[in-house]
């Protein structure tokens, strides 16, 4: 039996005993990953043969990217590593494109993603593995609550180790994935970052983040 599928078969969709509970003041104690007007404290990465890590800029305030060519596989993060955590950020995808908020990842991409897939069959909140097996938890009706053409809010709990993750798209629970093996690539703390899938038929198509906040959970 291969290594992925062993850490496959170990990962439980469930209902987590731990919730995160929606803060009482909109942003309260969380402090900013983001200042709105350049990439410091953020780094790109690539993938060999994949590019040269996408082309990422800032833009009206908010984190641009693309693919740099077709297929491309691009992922910028932050600098600093976070353990337990609560992420808020708002996101704008043209469709189609495949994305995702990164957790507790390595620069080499291994760790957790949340999935910003904007596409008639794709999955916006929706949990998978990155790079570490195939496990996931899809959201629930997300396209009901996904804003197309405008500015959607994500909020991301992280906690535990290995993790209980949960997701929230414009105040509407997407997804709950309690991880029950641990994956010697990815630690108790990782960066937060985002991705760019290689989808070929995404090329051209912007994904933008910006108000990136974070709350580290004792």
């Amino acid at each position: 039996m291969t290594k992925c599928l062993v850490v496959s078969l170990l990962a439980l969709l469930a209902s987590a005993p731990w919730t995160a509970e929606a803060p009482k003041e909109k942003g309260g104690g969380f402090t900013a990953l983001f200042d709105g007007k350049t990439l410091d404290g953020w780094h790109t990465a690539n993938e060999p043969g994949h590019g040269g890590g996408g082309v990422w800029r800032v833009k009206d305030g908010a984190i641009d990217g693309v693919q740099e060519w077709p297929g491309a596989w691009a992922m910028v993060a932050t600098s600093k590593e976070f353990g337990d955590f609560e992420l808020l950020l708002e996101v704008k995808a043209e469709s189609p494109v495949d994305s995702g908020a990164l957790l507790r990842t390595t620069m080499e991409g291994h760790g957790y993603q949340v999935l910003i897939h904007s596409r008639p069959d794709g999955d916006v909140g929706g949990i998978a593995a990155a790079k570490i097996g195939d496990f996931s938890a899809p959201a629930k009706d997300w396209n009901k609550s996904w804003k197309e053409g405008d500015w959607n809010e994500i909020r991301i709990a992280c906690k535990g180790s290995p993790p209980e993750i949960h997701t929230w798209l414009n105040g509407t629970p997407m997804a709950d994935l309690k991880v029950v093996a641990k994956d010697p690539r990815v630690g108790a703390s990782g960066h937060v970052g985002f991705k760019i899938h290689g989808a070929e038929d995404c090329f051209n198509n912007h994904v933008r983040f910006r108000n990136i906040r974070i709350l580290e959970l004792k």
